[in-house]
C-alpha cells in the first residue's frame, strides 16, 4: 500500500495556500488535474482550485448537499502531497486544534537553516509563532508555527 495524499478542511482555501506555499514551502501539483476532467478555477493570488458538487462524494462522506474547492500542493521531493479543502456548502464547523487534543494532526517539515527560518518568518509577519527553537536531541532543533486554521506546523533541522 502507498500513501497518497494528507487531506486538510480549511476556511479560507486562499489562505492556507498561500500559507504552505509561501511559509513552508509547497508547491502546487498537477494531481488535481489528472483527477478532474474540469478547468480550475483561478482564485486571488492565482490559486488553482478544483470545484466539487456530486452526489457520489455526499454518499461517500455521509455529507449530503456539501460543495467544496480543492487544492493539492507537493513537498518539493515530491514526497508528500496535501490536499487543502474549502467547503462552500455542507461544511462543518470549526474545530479547535491544538497539539495536545486527540484528532489534531501536525506537520513536520525539515529545514536546512533553523534560525534562518525562523528568521525569514518572524520577517513576513502575519503567522503565529508558538514556540521558541528548542534543542531536543544533540542534534535535533525544532519551533512550531499555526496554519490560519490553528494547525500545528513544525520546522525540524537535523545535523
Amino acid at each position: 500500500m502507498d500513501f497518497y495524499h494528507l487531506g486538510l478542511t480549511v476556511h479560507s482555501i486562499v489562505a492556507s495556500s498561500t500559507f504552505y506555499q509561501k511559509v513552508v514551502g509547497l508547491v502546487p501539483s498537477n494531481q488535481g488535474a489528472k483527477e478532474d476532467a474540469a478547468q480550475p478555477t483561478v482564485l486571488a493570488d492565482g490559486i488553482e482550485v478544483f470545484d466539487v458538487r456530486s452526489e457520489n462524494f455526499d454518499r461517500l462522506t455521509n455529507n449530503v448537499g456539501s460543495e467544496f474547492s480543492y487544492q493539492y500542493l507537493d513537498s518539493t521531493d515530491g514526497r508528500l502531497t496535501l490536499q487543502l479543502i474549502e467547503y462552500r456548502a455542507g461544511g462543518g464547523g470549526k474545530t479547535a486544534p491544538a497539539h495536545n487534543r486527540c484528532g489534531t494532526p501536525h506537520l513536520s517539515f525539515f529545514v536546512d537553516d533553523l534560525d534562518q527560518k525562523r528568521r525569514d518568518i518572524e520577517a513576513r509577519g502575519g503567522v503565529k509563532i508558538t514556540s521558541d527553537i528548542v534543542q531536543l536531541r544533540s542534534n535535533m532543533r525544532s519551533f512550531y508555527v499555526q496554519d490560519p486554521d490553528g494547525i500545528p506546523v513544525e520546522f525540524l533541522e537535523v545535523k
